[in-house]
């Protein structure tokens, strides 16, 4: 069943993030649990909507999308307000005595993003991020929900919605919806040691031409 995320799926939604990535715990010598509530509320944050898919109880999948541009923001007051909120509660948890090291974990946040400054201006909005859980991976669901999310997308009158990933993450999937790969980078793997054997690895920015 497909339906917004509630304060309910926080901590399943914060979970899935746990299991996923390393979020530099290790090197801001803090617990994970706080590193993934910091990057869960910094999502929050970033975020116009949040769309869930759920079996019972259990969290399967979950999506964000955002304004990248502010361009076609709806409600911006009210946006803005939220936005507000979550940065107080994100600030709060980086004067965690548990976080020995803040300024990592602030380096690990700002600059994980590789979008050109060539293309800044091109999209309207941008799927922050897309997980689903491990267990039903490889069972087309996320490809069945990843044409449900242009079919939001283009309702809210998107035209051009941003997607990166990288070699971690089962890229592929976009090409075969017919994204368009605009952009293409080697950067450092900031998941080293828990993914991947290589230092390095590709970064992808893809364009989902919603006028198409």
């Amino acid at each position: 069943m497909i339906k917004n995320l509630n304060i309910s799926d926080w901590r399943q939604a914060k979970n899935l993030l746990w299991n996923e990535w390393n979020l530099w715990a290790k090197e801001s010598w803090a617990p994970k649990n706080l590193c993934s509530w910091i990057y869960f509320v910094e999502i929050l944050e970033k975020t116009e909507k949040l769309i869930a898919y759920k079996e019972k109880w259990k969290l399967i999948w979950f999506w964000w999308y955002g304004n990248y541009n502010s361009k076609t923001l709806k409600k911006k007051f009210f946006w803005l307000i939220k936005k507000k909120f979550f940065w107080l509660i994100k600030k709060i948890l980086y004067q965690s005595p548990r976080l020995k090291n803040k300024q990592a974990l602030i380096d690990y946040h700002e600059n994980y993003t590789y979008v050109p400054d060539s293309l800044k201006d091109y999209f309207d909005w941008e799927v922050i991020i897309l997980i689903v859980d491990p267990e039903y991976r490889w069972k087309w669901i996320g490809k069945k929900l990843l044409i449900r999310i242009f079919e939001l997308a283009k309702k809210d009158w998107i035209k051009h919605l941003l997607i990166m990933s990288d070699e971690s993450c089962n890229y592929q999937i976009y090409e075969s919806l017919w994204c368009e790969r605009l952009h293409k980078a080697k950067i450092l793997n900031e998941e080293w040691g828990k993914l991947w054997k290589e230092k390095y690895e590709y970064w992808y920015v893809y364009d989902k031409d919603l006028e198409i």
